[in-house]
């Protein structure tokens, strides 16, 4: 695969790990990083897609990151929410983010209700084995799950051929 990308060898074994733990790798298109990556569970297997950038060729580390875009039923329930119970959910979402370890960013930021929901954690070179990459991606990817279920527990399922809370 990398091979028509002129990787670094890092980079190459950033590709191989993830595809030899069985996850689908491929280039993401029309992005401004040195190297970028979306990567999925087998197609048989239903899951989250998360990305792995490296944004210059010299930058120390890789970013893991998986975007979770609300859902506009839950966005309306919960702007209908009373403030404090509205606040409270966002905090214990945030909490949790924040005990897990993973990054993340609320858009926009300074919004009452987010739209979108980034989680990102970066994993330096000088650390980077394949244990630590692969349990990298498990770290964000569950941080995405626990915000995709908190919000069907909190706010209902919803019609999915009008979307989920989805993965970004």
């Amino acid at each position: 695969m990398s091979a028509s990308k002129n990787l670094d060898e890092v980079s190459d074994r950033v590709v191989h790990w993830l595809q030899e733990s069985g996850l689908s790798v491929s280039f993401t298109q029309n992005v401004p990083d040195y190297f970028n990556i979306t990567v999925s569970p087998p197609p048989q297997i239903p899951g989250p897609v998360l990305n792995v950038a490296r944004p210059k060729a010299d930058s120390p580390f890789y970013v893991i990151g998986m975007g979770v875009t609300i859902h506009p039923e839950h966005s309306s329930k919960l702007a209908s929410a009373a403030k404090p119970e509205r606040e409270g959910f966002l905090y214990t979402l945030k909490y949790e983010y924040l005990r897990m370890q993973v990054e993340f960013a609320f858009v926009p930021p300074q919004a009452e209700i987010p739209q979108h929901i980034q989680l990102l954690k970066p994993l330096f070179i000088d650390g980077l084995t394949q244990n630590a990459l692969y349990e990298t991606y498990i770290r964000v990817r569950n941080a995405g799950l626990y915000t995709i279920w908190s919000m069907m527990e909190k706010f209902g399922a919803v019609d999915q051929r009008r979307g989920l809370s989805s993965i970004v």
